[in-house]
């Protein structure tokens, strides 16, 4: 059996869950500083809270894919350098979305 910690862990889209524990939560169930889905304390949801408090918009479950990323960006210099050893696949997407879609990519979402 094969082991390992994980880099991240952060809640997939979907539905609403507390962002420290990971259980559903109701719409009702918010962070007093950010307003963001929580029902209990503890370190995980620290590390996004300040940044999401400035965030001017709705609340929706999509905003986890920005989590995840605030969280992986908050990790120590070790694990980033595991995380950064980590294949991208970039040729293969090039290759899949062709040159011209994969400018548009690019161009709207890269450099965006």
């Amino acid at each position: 059996v094969i082991e390992d910690d994980a880099a991240v862990i952060a809640p997939a889209s979907g539905r609403l869950v507390c962002l420290e524990c990971f259980s559903p939560v109701s719409e009702n169930a918010k962070c007093e500083d950010c307003s963001l889905p929580l029902c209990c304390q503890g370190p995980r949801h620290k590390v996004e809270c300040r940044q999401m408090a400035r965030f001017i918009g709705e609340r929706t479950p999509s905003l986890y894919l920005s989590v995840a990323v605030l969280r992986l960006l908050a990790v120590d210099s070790g694990t980033w350098e595991l995380v950064d050893t980590l294949m991208d696949h970039l040729e293969e997407r090039k290759g899949d979305a062709g040159e011209g879609d994969w400018e548009k990519v690019d161009r709207g979402v890269i450099k965006y």
